[in-house]
């Protein structure tokens, strides 16, 4: 909601794009989602550099393309990747944060799912066996 509500942030006044979701080391390199609040879909942006990124848009979220695909399949949980390996900038409050997003989306109380892929291979990997991996 205060995405929505504001008009103007450090660079100036802000357009349909108020979030970014830039993933790094993925196949072609940085790739920059904008979060647009005319669809709420994220389109593709043009690559920026990190601080180009932090002054455009409100909130933000980088993290490592190979983290968001574990997290998006339940090899990672949430809170694996938010607890140092997405770095992430907000104005507000923390709960306005993307990493709330992710947590509210991705979290085990949203996606059981997930939660238990997670463990499934977590367990395999602690009770095998060396060698058998």
């Amino acid at each position: 909601m205060l995405a929505c509500s504001i008009h103007e942030y450090l660079s100036g006044p802000l357009g349909a794009h108020r979030a970014v979701l830039r993933r790094k080391d993925g196949p072609g390199g940085l790739l920059q989602f904008a979060w647009d609040v005319t669809t709420a879909d994220f389109v593709q942006a043009e690559a920026t550099g990190r601080e180009e990124a932090m002054a455009a848009y409100p909130f933000g979220a980088e993290m490592f393309f190979q983290d968001y695909l574990a997290l998006i399949t339940g090899r990672l949980q949430v809170w694996d990747v938010a607890g140092g390996a997405m770095e992430c900038w907000h104005i507000g409050r923390p709960l306005d944060s993307l990493v709330y997003a992710f947590f509210g989306i991705y979290g085990e109380h949203q996606r059981p799912d997930l939660a238990a892929l997670s463990y499934a291979t977590m367990a395999a990997g602690i009770t095998a066996p060396a060698g058998t991996r």
